[in-house]
C-alpha cells in the first residue's frame, strides 16, 4: 500500500518492533497528534515509519526514523484502523516549551501545519531541537517557518535563533537546519551598543530617541523593518540576528511586522475554526503623532507588600532602566484554541 501521512487519534500509542506483543520491545510511545506514517494495515495491526530519540554515549540526543508496529490490546476495544487519522483531518494545537537553559524558546504547530517559532534561547540548544524535529532540510528546500515572534531583544531571548543559520555547516548532517520564515514579528525596540568611544552609554541612549513630555520619557524612535536599520544603531546580538535575517531572505521574503496592544490583522494568516492569537501587549502611547513606548524605571527594592494588585500608578519607580523598559514591554500572546487559551507573555515585569 501507499504511505499514508497521518497523526495518532488515540491518547497514546506504543510502537513495537514487531507486530507479536509477548515477543516484541517497545520502540517509543507516541502521543495524540504525533504524526506517524502508516505503511502497512491489517485487522490486527498498523505498520508505522517514525522517529524516536536516541541518546549517544556523549550525552546528546539524536532523533532517527524508525520502523514498527502499532497493535492495539485487545483488552482496548480499539481497532487498528481507529488508531489514526490523515494529517488533513487533525485537530491538535502543538505547543512545544524547549529547555534552552536561559531565556525563553517555544514551537507552535497548529492543527493545519503551519509553525511558529516564539523566541530562541541565547545558545545553540534550541537550534539542535530543531534540527532534529525539521530534518532532511537542504538550501534548495529549507524548512519554511511561517513566523517567528521576538518578544523583544534582550540576548536570552533571541540570540540562539541566528544559531540555526549556523548549523547549516556544521560538519553533522543530523545538526544542520536550513531555514527561512515568512514573518519576524516584534515589538519594535532595537538594542543600541552599549559603549560609544570608549565609554558607556546610558541607559537613556540604549533603545532609541527618545521624547520628554507632561506624562514622561518616551521612546519614539520605534522600528518595524529590521533590515532597514543601520548597523551602528545595534549592538553585536541584533546585527548577527539582523544578518541571519538577510540570509533567509534571500530564500522567501520576510514580512516585517511591529506589534501592539489593539493589533487585531497580525495572525489573520493563520485562519483555522477556532484558533486565533491575540496582541495583548505592549501598550503604545502616541507621542508627536508617532507611536511611542513609556521608558520604565527601577522598582522599589525589597518586598512590595503595600502594593495592590491592580495599581497602575508608578508610585515607587525611578530613573530610567533600559532592563526593565525592553522587559516590559516584551509582547504578549494570548493563544485561544476552541474553550482552551494560554498566555505567552515574554519578560513581563511590574513596572509595564
Amino acid at each position: 500500500m501507499a504511505t499514508e501521512k497521518c497523526v495518532l487519534n488515540v491518547d497514546l500509542a506504543d510502537v513495537w518492533d514487531q507486530p507479536d506483543r509477548k515477543r516484541g520491545e517497545i520502540l517509543r510511545t507516541l502521543a495524540w497528534g504525533d504524526s506517524v506514517d502508516v505503511t502497512e494495515r491489517t485487522p490486527t495491526h498498523l505498520g508505522v515509519k517514525c522517529t524516536r530519540s536516541v541518546t549517544l554515549p556523549d550525552g546528546s540526543v539524536l532523533n532517527e526514523e524508525v520502523t514498527g508496529y502499532i497493535v492495539p490490546p485487545a483488552s482496548s476495544g480499539v481497532a487498528p484502523s481507529d488508531v489514526v487519522i490523515p494529517r488533513s483531518q487533525n485537530k491538535v494545537l502543538r505547543v512545544n516549551f524547549i529547555d534552552v537553559q536561559q531565556g525563553d524558546a517555544a514551537v507552535i504547530e497548529t492543527p493545519k501545519g503551519k509553525t511558529i517559532l516564539v523566541d530562541g534561547g541565547e545558545n545553540q540548544l534550541f537550534a539542535r531541537y530543531l534540527a532534529g524535529r525539521f530534518r532532511k532540510t537542504t538550501a534548495a528546500k529549507p524548512k519554511v517557518f511561517d513566523c517567528i515572534v521576538v518578544t523583544h531583544g534582550d540576548a536570552d531571548h533571541f540570540s540562539g535563533l541566528p544559531k540555526i543559520l549556523d548549523s547549516e555547516s556544521n560538519s553533522e548532517p543530523r545538526k544542520r537546519l536550513f531555514a527561512a520564515t515568512k514573518r519576524v514579528f516584534h515589538n519594535g525596540l532595537v538594542k543600541r551598543p552599549s559603549t560609544r568611544n570608549g565609554k558607556r552609554v546610558t541607559d537613556k541612549e540604549l533603545l532609541g530617541p527618545t521624547t520628554t513630555t507632561a506624562d514622561g520619557l518616551f521612546l519614539t524612535g520605534l522600528e518595524s523593518d529590521l533590515l532597514a536599520v543601520d548597523d551602528a544603531d545595534m549592538n553585536r546580538e541584533f546585527v548577527k540576528w539582523k544578518e541571519t535575517l538577510a540570509a533567509w531572505s534571500q530564500r522567501a521574503p520576510i514580512e516585517f511586522r511591529r506589534l501592539e496592544y489593539g493589533d487585531t490583522t497580525a495572525f489573520d494568516w493563520i485562519n483555522e475554526q477556532d484558533l486565533r492569537i491575540e496582541v495583548l501587549g505592549p501598550i503604545t502611547h502616541t507621542v508627536a503623532g508617532k507611536p511611542a513606548l513609556r521608558f520604565l524605571g527601577e522598582p522599589p527594592k525589597g518586598p512590595r507588600l503595600s502594593h495592590e494588585v491592580l495599581d497602575t500608578s508608578p508610585v515607587g519607580f525611578s530613573g530610567t532602566s533600559a532592563s526593565h523598559t525592553i522587559n516590559g514591554h516584551s509582547i504578549v500572546l494570548r493563544v485561544v484554541y476552541g474553550g482552551f487559551s494560554y498566555l505567552l507573555t515574554g519578560d513581563l515585569n511590574d513596572e509595564a
